[in-house]
């Protein structure tokens, strides 16, 4: 295993229930030393989502006040301070519950004249030092899915706990700003701590193509229109259908997925001789799901053909110049698949005693070429 391999298994708990330690994350930023981790997206971007979020966000006379929940050593507040251009000063209080990663976001992030930058040690679901009603927005990106790892009563209290918190410090028309995986149990749970009480909008936290997209929720409690960007799933209004919200989600996180268009090769691969049931196809399976160099679409499997006969059916990506009957006798060769039609020239030469009768694989058949999407 690489350096960089055995340092990021390192870094993983033993167990999800771990993320709610604070032993252990303290050991992880000691660990990582300097290096910023960054959740989901990166301090410019997250600087750019709370930005939008308070510039909808009714100004007070006053200071504007954003909390920073969970900060880790991510640049979010780095990101505000670059970016804010008042007319209001700006307050980002970013807190932890692990004080080595507090202690080194203070040293390495500044204040400026518009913005000041405070760090603390404090529980991020109940906020003790932070007034009722103070907060213009508050900004999570992935500490609602690290703390609860799954739906159960103790998540639910947890999450209660949180939007109990939101209520309190929000002022009328303040926002939380969620950045999320949104995982089936994380879902469940922020509808049920919503209860009806919420408006939700819901847009894609990145701009970029990825395997795994993390997604913004905008949430106000009692707030019934909420102005939102054309790529907002909904328009800021108390959710009465979550079942229609998530659909959208999916259908989103789906489009933001990498798609690339392929060929595809359909190959058949029929079994000769005696040996020609399913044990025999199961280990022909196997071997072609072995074979180096293949990327398959639909992985080899057995296909019963009649009788107790079966074959193995699969299909193949292959680049846009290759040639389907080229990818076939490639498998054929390094398989050592018989390329002779006269079946029974050959079936004299198996054993007839106890021994168990040779595999044998016919030449593979190239059933259908066509194109297809792999993300």
């Amino acid at each position: 295993m690489s350096e960089l391999s055995e340092a990021a298994r390192d870094l993983l708990p033993r167990s999800a229930d771990e993320f709610g330690t604070v032993d252990y994350w303290d050991a992880f930023y000691r660990k990582r030393g300097d290096a910023v981790f960054h959740w989901y997206v990166d301090g410019a971007r997250g600087a750019a989502l709370v930005d939008a979020a308070l510039a909808d966000v009714n100004s007070s006379d006053g200071e504007r006040l954003v909390v920073n929940l969970g900060c880790g050593t991510c640049e979010v507040p780095r990101g505000l301070a670059e970016r804010w251009r008042g007319p209001h000063k700006l307050r980002v209080l970013s807190v932890d519950v692990s004080e080595e990663c507090v202690t080194r976001s203070r040293a390495a992030q500044q204040s400026t004249d518009l913005v000041a930058l405070d760090f603390e040690v404090m529980d991020a679901l109940a906020l003790p030092g932070v007034s009722d009603a103070s907060v213009d927005v508050i900004f999570d990106k992935g500490l609602v899915d690290a703390l609860h790892p799954r739906d159960d009563d103790a998540s639910r209290r947890s999450v209660g706990k949180l939007f109990a918190t939101l209520r309190r410090v929000l002022r009328p028309g303040g926002c939380f700003v969620l950045v999320s995986m949104l995982q089936g149990h994380v879902r469940s749970l922020v509808e049920r701590a919503c209860d009806g009480a919420w408006s939700v909008d819901a847009a894609p936290a990145s701009t970029e193509r990825a395997t795994l997209v993390p997604f913004c929720l905008r949430l106000r409690c009692e707030h019934e229109t909420l102005a939102v960007g054309d790529d907002a799933l909904t328009a800021g209004q108390r959710v009465a259908d979550w079942a229609a919200l998530w659909r959208a989600v999916d259908e989103r996180i789906k489009a933001r997925q990498p798609s690339t268009t392929v060929r595809v090769v359909e190959l058949s691969v029929g079994l000769r001789g005696r040996r020609n049931g399913l044990d025999a196809a199961e280990e022909v399976a196997t071997k072609l799901r072995g074979a180096a160099g293949l990327r398959w679409a639909t992985e080899p499997k057995p296909k019963p053909l009649a009788f107790g006969v079966h074959a193995v059916a699969g299909a193949v990506v292959v680049g846009e110049d290759d040639d389907a009957d080229d990818v076939r006798d490639r498998l054929g060769e390094a398989l050592g698949c018989e390329a002779v039609d006269d079946d029974a020239a050959s079936t004299s030469s198996e054993s007839d005693g106890g021994e168990e009768a040779p595999l044998r694989m016919a030449w593979p058949e190239v059933v259908s070429v066509r194109s297809g999407q792999v993300r």
